[in-house]
C-alpha cells in the first residue's frame, strides 16, 4: 500500500464512521489523517490528548488546516474562544468550560484503558451524542480488559462489563488468602479467553494498519535482550517472590516493589554507562529510556560529556520542544544522547536522529514498550532500528520483561 492510498483510506474510514478507533501502529501519521478527514459537519472539534503532544497538534493543524482557527488550552484559567479546533490535555478536560463540540478526537486513547478512572468516565460521558474518534497505536494496553472502555465508547459492546469479562477475560470469582485472616472472595479479570471471537467483535469498529504493510521501505526493527550478571539488591531480597497481580492497571505500587525496581537499576549503573560508551564509539546518537528519576540523574551525570537532551515529568512543554529539536538537529555540536523517562517521553515524539534505543529499565506493559520503541522507528527513519533491553539476570526486571512479552502475544492475536 502506498502512503497516499493508506492516508486516503484512513480519511474515508473516519468520515464514514462517526464513532470509531483509528488504531494504526505508531509512526504512521494518525494526526494528519484526522485533520484531512474533517469537514464542515465535524466542526467545532475538541482534541483531547496528553499535555506533552498539545503543541504537536497545534503545529499539525496549522500545516494541514491553515484556514481553521485553533486554540490550545494551556491552564485551567484559560477561557475557550470557540475556535474551530480546541486542543486540551486529559488533565484539563472537564475542568475548562467550552462550547459543546460536534466531534471529539481522543489522542493516545489507551490513556482510557481503565474503566474506573476519572479521565475515562469524563470522556465517555462527555462524548455522548457526538462524533468520537479514538486514536491509539496500542488499542489493547495489556490484557483484554483494557480494551473494553474503548470498545464500549464506540458502541462495539452492548452488554455489561461483567459479561464481557466472563467471555474474553476468563473472569470469575476466586478465593484469595488474606494474611492472618483466612480467605476472601475476589473478582479476577486479568486473564484472556476467546481471542478470535474478540477480534471479530472489534473488527467493524477499528481501522488498523501495520508499518510493514504501509511503509515497506521503513527499515527493520530488532529487539535484543542483554542479560547482565546477577546483582540482586537487598530490597529485592526482602521483597521475595514478585506477584504481578500487584501491578493493577500497569502501576508500580509504592513501597518495597518500587524500591526493588529502582535499586536493581542502580546496581547496574556501571554496566549501563559502559554500554553507552561502547555504543557511542560507533553510533552518532542513541536514545536511553528509564523510569526512575534517580536512575536518570546518575546516567546523566556519568555521560554529560556527550551532550544530553532530557525529558522527564518535570520538563515544561517549551523545554520539551527544545530538547527534541536539538536532538534531531544535524548540527555538529548537538546532544548525542536523548534521555527519556518512559512515561513522559514515550509517546508523541519523533526521535529518528537515533537508530539505537536502550532501555536501562524495562516497561511493564507491552503498549508502553512499543510506544517508546517507536519514537525512533517511524516515518523519517532511514536506518535499521536496534532496541536493546539491559536486564539483570534473575531479577525482578527479568520477570517483568518475560511477563510483558507474553502479553504482547495476546495483543497481537487480537489486533494483528
Amino acid at each position: 500500500m502506498k502512503l497516499y492510498d493508506y492516508q486516503l483510506a484512513g480519511v474515508k474510514f473516519l468520515r464514514n464512521n462517526s464513532r470509531c478507533i483509528l488504531g494504526d501502529q505508531m509512526g504512521l501519521g494518525k494526526t494528519p489523517q484526522v485533520l484531512m478527514a474533517l469537514t464542515a459537519d465535524h466542526y467545532p472539534v475538541v482534541v483531547v490528548c496528553p499535555a506533552s503532544v498539545r503543541m504537536v497538534w497545534e503545529q499539525e493543524a496549522a500545516k494541514w488546516n491553515p484556514e481553521d482557527t485553533t486554540q490550545v488550552i494551556r491552564t485551567g484559567k484559560d477561557k475557550s474562544t470557540g475556535a474551530d479546533i480546541t486542543i486540551i490535555s486529559y488533565d484539563l478536560f472537564g475542568k475548562v468550560k467550552m462550547k459543546r463540540p460536534r466531534t471529539m478526537v481522543v489522542d493516545e486513547a489507551h490513556y482510557c484503558q481503565s474503566r474506573k478512572t476519572r479521565r475515562t468516565k469524563t470522556i465517555s460521558s462527555a462524548s455522548h451524542g457526538m462524533n468520537l474518534w479514538l486514536l491509539t497505536g496500542t488499542p489493547l494496553w495489556s490484557r483484554p480488559r483494557s480494551l473494553f472502555p474503548l470498545l464500549d465508547m464506540v458502541g462495539g459492546w452492548s452488554g455489561s462489563y461483567n459479561e464481557y469479562a466472563k467471555r474474553f477475560c476468563n473472569a470469575g470469582y476466586v478465593m484469595k488468602p488474606i494474611r492472618g485472616r483466612g480467605y476472601t472472595r475476589v473478582w479476577e479479570d486479568s486473564g484472556a479467553s476467546n481471542l478470535d471471537e474478540l477480534a471479530d467483535v472489534l473488527r467493524p469498529h477499528i481501522m488498523r494498519r501495520l508499518k510493514a504493510e504501509v511503509l515497506k521501505e521503513l527499515p527493520l526493527k530488532t529487539r535484543q535482550i542483554i542479560t547482565l550478571p546477577s546483582r540482586i539488591s537487598e530490597a529485592e531480597r526482602k521483597l521475595g517472590k514478585f506477584d504481578f497481580n500487584s501491578l493493577k492497571g500497569g502501576q508500580i505500587p509504592p513501597g518495597p516493589t518500587a524500591t526493588a525496581i529502582k535499586d536493581t537499576a542502580l546496581g547496574k549503573l556501571k554496566a549501563i554507562n559502559d554500554h553507552v560508551e561502547t555504543l557511542l564509539r560507533s553510533e552518532r546518537k542513541i536514545i536511553i529510556f528509564a523510569w526512575n528519576r534517580e536512575v536518570m540523574d546518575r546516567i546523566e551525570d556519568a555521560n554529560q560529556s556527550y551532550g544530553i537532551a532530557r525529558i522527564d515529568g518535570s520538563v515544561s512543554q517549551d523545554d520539551r520542544v527544545t530538547a527534541v529539536t536539538e536532538f534531531q538537529s544535524d548540527a555538529e555540536r548537538t546532544p548525542r544522547i536523548f534521555l527519556g523517562q518512559t512515561v513522559a517521553a514515550g509517546t508523541g515524539l519523533t526521535l529518528t536522529a537515533a537508530s539505537v534505543v536502550v532501555f536501562a529499565q524495562p516497561c511493564w506493559t507491552p503498549a508502553e514498550l512499543e510506544q517508546a520503541e517507536d519514537r525512533a522507528h517511524r516515518i523519517g527513519q532511514t536506518s535499521n532500528v536496534l532496541i536493546q533491553y539491559l536486564v539483570t539476570e534473575g531479577s525482578i526486571e527479568q520477570v517483568m520483561l518475560t511477563n510483558v512479552l507474553s502479553k504482547m502475544g495476546v495483543a497481537k492475536k487480537i489486533l494483528d
